[in-house]
């Protein structure tokens, strides 16, 4: 990446982390010099650097096998020179030992806290084993290291955002990007991850100006992807197909299209529908395989075992438009084996526990206040099992221009989440709340919820999240006004 010095415009690159490209530090440096970065170990002897450039070579050519049997020798001889095992990390990562290549940066590490490279490919090496909360505070250990250069503080900025969109911080991202918006910074994946960001705050206009802006850097299948997840939600489905389309066009791989295009009962041709078919049993047989998309942005490593379920969803409703009910049956049926031979058994376990828990949570007498409440007056809770028919419900109440809607938003289960943390309620059974803090709360949620609406004139706020049905406790202590509807399918 090459910085423009007058408005500090990053030249679009399709990989998130590609470190390559990252220029040398400035030569500034803050007043504690034992923060300072350290660049470059020199080698032991000049048998070390011999051996060591040889190395280098391998890897420039992509021999990475051969590189790593003389990085191993040069390490028996130079345990603690940290730049072999950064050498080490990087043949790994490239031969996708994404395990063996963290434990070569925690080595690098180890022996120098101050050496870039291992804090750098610490953090990389954290996100490709999708440990982001480690990866974060590495990378946010990294800022607070004197001599990054502006090209650098914006890359691990960048990084920053793509993990806390991960994480489900969208805030954060937000507060990142937009900060770096306001320092006339831009990138693709500055716009994307600050689109993808807004789009799960429910914010799909917002999010579309920034996909907007993404496309001047360039067209990836998942943008043109993320782009139709907007339109259905602005219930523009014709629009929303187009873009689904654009995606297909340009990567004819790429799952979460299909899937996008399968929940509208998009009739699809029979030749997409034979490739949607192959992903999908490929994808079974061989769940471990990873998928590198052609645009190795925000996606760059996703196991095919981690969309099976998106996928027969899709295939489901594919046949469904198709009049195709046995086919439908057989793609449902075969993600849901697959989903429940690979589930954590101990999410399981903890949602037994979660279950078993509300009735302590949420006794009678929690709801004997000496107080009034009329918190939740403009808000309404549209609960129900999946294919209850919820959605329609809700897009029949929002067509009033006093209703809008938040979707299926995760704002009470957020709250339910820090009264927990707050009351320790995982020991303490008990909920006691005083009056103060059941208004606290209740203004959590009503703050966020006002927040990410879109249509600020409208009066009341529907939050269709089905599974709130386990906290209308909940709901009836901090917003006893509130409108519940359930909804019943019937058949």
């Amino acid at each position: 990446m090459i910085k423009d010095k007058e408005n500090n415009s990053i030249n679009k690159s399709n990989k998130l982390f590609d470190v390559s490209n990252i220029i040398q530090s400035s030569n500034s440096v803050k007043q504690n010099p034992d923060n300072n970065l350290i660049r470059k170990f020199y080698p032991p002897n000049i048998d070390c650097e011999k051996k060591y450039n040889t190395i280098n070579e391998l890897i420039k050519n992509e021999k990475y096998e051969k590189a790593l049997y003389e990085i191993n020798l040069l390490i028996e001889d130079y345990p603690n020179w940290p730049p072999v095992w950064d050498a080490k990390y990087i043949a790994l990562d490239k031969l996708r030992n994404y395990e063996g290549a963290l434990e070569s940066a925690k080595k690098s590490f180890s022996l120098s806290e101050n050496f870039y490279n291992a804090i750098l490919h610490l953090g990389n090496g954290y996100l490709n084993n999708q440990k982001f909360n480690e990866a974060v505070k590495v990378y946010e250990y990294l800022l607070n290291k004197n001599g990054l250069s502006t090209q650098e503080e914006f890359q691990i900025n960048i990084y920053l955002m793509s993990l806390n969109n991960s994480l489900s911080n969208y805030e954060k991202t937000v507060l990142i990007g937009e900060r770096l918006v306001t320092q006339n910074f831009s990138s693709y994946l500055l716009y994307m991850s600050l689109g993808v960001a807004y789009s799960f705050l429910r914010k799909n206009k917002v999010s579309n100006s920034y996909y907007e802006k993404a496309l001047k850097f360039d067209e990836t299948s998942e943008l043109y992807c993320s782009m139709g997840e907007n339109y259905v939600e602005l219930n523009l489905k014709d629009k929303a197909k187009k873009y689904f389309r654009k995606s297909l066009e340009l990567n004819n791989d790429f799952a979460p299209a299909f899937y996008g295009l399968s929940i509208m009962r998009y009739d699809y041709e029979n030749d997409y529908l034979s490739k949607l078919k192959k992903i999908f049993d490929e994808s079974i047989q061989d769940p471990d395989t990873y998928v590198i998309n052609k645009s190795e942005t925000m996606r760059r490593v996703l196991k095919k075992g981690a969309i099976i379920k998106e996928l027969g969803y899709g295939l489901f409703n594919a046949f469904q438009t198709k009049e195709d009910y046995d086919q439908a049956f057989i793609a449902l049926k075969k993600a849901n084996d697959f989903h429940h031979k690979t589930i954590d058994k101990n999410i399981i376990r903890r949602e037994i526990n979660h279950f078993k828990g509300f009735p302590l949570y949420f006794p009678k007498n929690l709801y004997e206040k000496d107080f009034e409440n009329n918190k939740g007056k403009n808000i309404i809770f549209i609960l129900g099992l999946p294919r209850s028919g919820s959605t329609l419900v809700e897009q029949i109440l929002s067509s009033h221009s006093q209703v809008t809607s938040i979707g299926e938003s995760e704002l009470l289960a957020k709250v339910f989440q820090n009264i927990i943390d707050e009351k320790d309620l995982v020991k303490n059974s008990n909920l006691l709340l005083t009056k103060a803090e059941i208004f606290k709360y209740a203004d959590q949620y009503i703050n966020g919820a006002n927040e990410v609406v879109e249509d600020k004139k409208a009066n009341i706020i529907i939050d269709k999240m089905p599974t709130n049905f386990r906290l209308i406790g909940l709901i009836k202590l901090l917003m006893p006004e509130a409108k519940i509807i359930h909804t019943i399918r019937d058949p």
